[in-house]
């Protein structure tokens, strides 16, 4: 299954592009990045990865799709429900989780979905009082947009991350 990808990240290789990223974080737009990506050199932010198969060094991080850490948030608390080993410090390191595991953290993901697009309220949302507190912040300044473009983005992960565990035994989540 392909994922829509996103083509390109913001980059900071010169002034112009500072500028430019300054007029559109200036424009009000508080909407988090719900995009999945293929990282390259000089992308900025900080993103998680889910690599299907073990850990195989730098070719892991060019074969994952990377989220950015923002929108991981919402996804953490069914990783660290379902992968014991996923605990601690995981968020900053490497964390293979096996099919079975998976299957029961991608049940819990689309359950997240269906609540994200029945909410209204901000307080529909439990899962608001799991998430780190800049995170949280980020989501609810623009509640409605953050809420459409979370539920997109796991309604894309979803189907490829099934797709990927009928032939790995593991995704390998990478931390910052």
């Amino acid at each position: 299954m392909t994922l829509p990808l996103a083509s390109s990240c913001k980059t900071l290789p010169g002034s112009k592009s500072k500028s430019r990223l300054r007029r559109w974080l200036g424009r009000g737009r508080f909407s988090m990045d719900c995009r999945l990506k293929k990282l390259k050199a000089g992308h900025i932010g900080l993103n998680l990865g889910l690599c299907p198969g073990t850990y195989r060094g730098r070719e892991s991080h060019e074969a994952a799709i990377h989220i950015a850490e923002a929108s991981f948030c919402f996804l953490e608390p069914g990783i660290r429900r379902h992968c014991p080993r996923y605990a601690g410090y995981a968020h900053w390191g490497v964390t293979a989780i096996s099919r079975e595991e998976w299957f029961k953290i991608l049940d819990e993901w689309e359950q997240l979905k269906q609540g994200l697009d029945v909410a209204t309220l901000t307080t529909d949302l439990q899962i608001l009082r799991a998430i780190m507190k800049n995170a949280r912040r980020e989501f609810i300044r623009d509640f409605d947009r953050n809420r459409a473009k979370l539920s997109k983005m796991i309604a894309q992960l979803v189907p490829w991350m099934r797709t990927e565990l009928i032939e790995y035994e593991h995704i390998t989540v990478l931390g910052i």
